[in-house]
């Protein structure tokens, strides 16, 4: 057999072998979008470029035949280069958002689009998931939180009330809580590293939540009798009932949280003595006059007004010392939580601190009456469920709750509100993928871009032309199978775009082949959304 070098490490290859199968045949990742090994090489999306020595342009490897001797390099410098560039190409005329603005808007990022299909679809289990996999307390934030997730809500530009986001988490974590097992996210295996968390407030019972789940071991310090924080002293009980707090917080012990109750640093415990049993520390209610004393006090050197933090890992300049950010906002703090979890996560197994803490999309922005006609096409045109009738399962456990909670029933009709801007592809989508993976920015080139279309087909195919990248996959599967009508492109240079021809409707067309279009699509354009038969 035929041998060439890939990445510096000579390898077999066949003879007729482009590099890219040689490169998956032997574990060697190269990413494409334009490419079925059943239709063959397509060369349009050009993320598979490598270098290849000797050679003065990168090449793509999907259609580029395997020579004996060849040195082919998947991961320079120049290649992530282009390969970022040719995503952001992509990305500059991509219409439609990845990510709903409610999802972008909120402070802690769950996936309110998500779970808000999953209560109208009547799965409360799925949505509680959901909302679960970014927050720790999602019934208490559905009581207090300051809904500044719906003051993004695309809603409003249909009929100025957007759709009430917090009840609904209120209402999936409340049927959680009351049912016979409560959601319990797994605990992580153990990595035999200790986090010491200073602060049973939200910021770091949800640090500790998250934590665990990354399979650390987690004490909690807290100079007060009960953990909760200002969730506990500063917000009424009209507002927040004790048995609600007290029920979340007992969720997050369950994952096998260690406290030291009424143990107040630099009295009953130094932070020296912490430091010193722990392999991370995080001091969730960020640095305060009290903290900085203690560590005074202690021998250790800080400036006036603390170490330096930074603000986007947490870390401080004291090694292995974490530090939260001042809040007044629980939801704020839960996010805190989260992404200080994350932060000392990677620390632990010596990784770069640096994350991207906001989810990667693309935005439409602002959208035309005529976009947001089409976004409508299919949400209810009911006005907004602010309170509903008493729930007399709610009441009885919490009486004189300012926020009455949804019934079942308008929790379901709330759900039809929703626009569902969202992609339908979020979590495969390939272009969303890769353009995370190397940083590609959304507004790297500025044009006008395509407008937003939605074509239905009655199976529940949805085809919106301004995210299709013209891989060509889909004409190619319709040709392959001999539909009569499909996909084609249409018209010549700028205008050129693959649709369905001489103006039909996708309702017309694709009758052997939409499913697999659909599966094999590399990005949103095409999607398949269940058809719901709720009432």
């Amino acid at each position: 057999m035929s041998q060439l070098k890939i990445n510096g490490k000579t390898y077999e290859f066949k003879e007729g072998s482009t590099i890219l199968e040689c490169a998956r045949e032997n574990g060697i990742s190269i990413p494409t979008m334009c490419y079925l090994k059943e239709i063959g090489a397509l060369t349009s999306c050009f993320i598979c470029a490598v270098e290849v020595e000797g050679k003065a342009n990168l090449i793509p490897s999907c259609a580029a035949k395997a020579e004996e001797g060849m040195e082919v390099i998947t991961d320079s410098v120049k290649v992530k280069a282009a390969r970022k560039k040719a995503l952001e190409l992509l990305l500059s005329d991509h219409t439609g958002d990845c990510l709903g603005p409610c999802h972008t808007g909120c402070p802690a990022h769950i996936n309110i689009p998500k779970f808000i299909d999953e209560l109208r679809k009547g799965d409360n289990k799925s949505a509680i998931i959901t909302i679960k996999k970014s927050v720790a307390l999602p019934a208490v934030l559905g009581r207090i939180c300051p809904e500044i997730c719906e003051k993004v809500c695309r809603r409003l530009e249909k009929d100025a009330t957007a759709v009430a986001i917090c009840h609904l988490k209120r209402y999936a974590a409340d049927f959680d809580l009351a049912s016979a097992e409560p959601y319990m996210p797994a605990a992580g295996t153990s990595t035999g590293k200790k986090i010491a968390i200073v602060g049973g407030g939200t910021a770091g019972l949800t640090a500790a939540y998250f934590a665990r789940q990354l399979g650390h071991e987690v004490t909690i310090f807290e100079k007060n009798e009960k953990l909760g924080g200002c969730l506990r002293t500063e917000i009424k009980k009209e507002r927040l009932p004790g048995e609600v707090l007290d029920k979340e917080i007992a969720q997050v012990l369950k994952l096998g949280v260690n406290l030291r109750l009424k143990t107040e640093i630099g009295k009953d415990i130094g932070l020296k003595e912490i430091m010193g049993n722990f392999d991370a520390v995080f001091l969730a209610a960020g640095w305060n006059a009290e903290v900085i004393e203690v560590f005074r006090k202690e021998g250790v050197a800080v400036e006036f007004t603390g170490p330096q933090i930074n603000k986007a890992t947490f870390e401080t300049n004291i090694k292995g010392v974490f530090a939260g950010e001042k809040t007044k906002l629980a939801v704020r703090a839960s996010a805190v939580g989260r992404f200080a979890a994350t932060a000392i996560d990677r620390y632990l197994k010596g990784m770069p601190l640096e994350f991207e803490r906001r989810p990667f999309s693309v935005k439409m922005g602002k959208v035309t009456k005529e976009e947001l006609a089409i976004l409508s096409q299919g949400a209810s045109e009911s006005k907004r469920y602010l309170k509903s009738t008493v729930d007399m399962t709610i009441t009885k456990e919490n009486p004189g709750e300012e926020r009455i909670a949804f019934l079942a029933g308008e929790a379901f009709e709330e759900s039809k509100r929703c626009l569902k801007c969202a992609c339908r592809k979020e979590e495969s989508c390939l272009l969303k993928k890769y353009s995370t993976e190397y940083g590609a920015k959304t507004d790297a080139f500025k044009g006008e871009k395509r407008g937003f279309t939605q074509d239905v087909k009655k199976t529940g195919i949805v085809f919106e032309s301004g995210k299709c990248i013209m891989c060509g996959i889909c004409v190619k599967i319709c040709k392959k199978n001999k539909e009569i009508s499909g996909f084609a492109y249409i018209d010549r240079g700028f205008k050129s775009r693959i649709d369905v021809p001489f103006n039909k409707k996708i309702n017309k067309v694709m009758e052997k082949t939409a499913e697999e279009c659909v599966s094999k699509c590399p990005t949103g354009a095409l999607a398949q959304q269940k058809i719901d038969n709720r009432k």
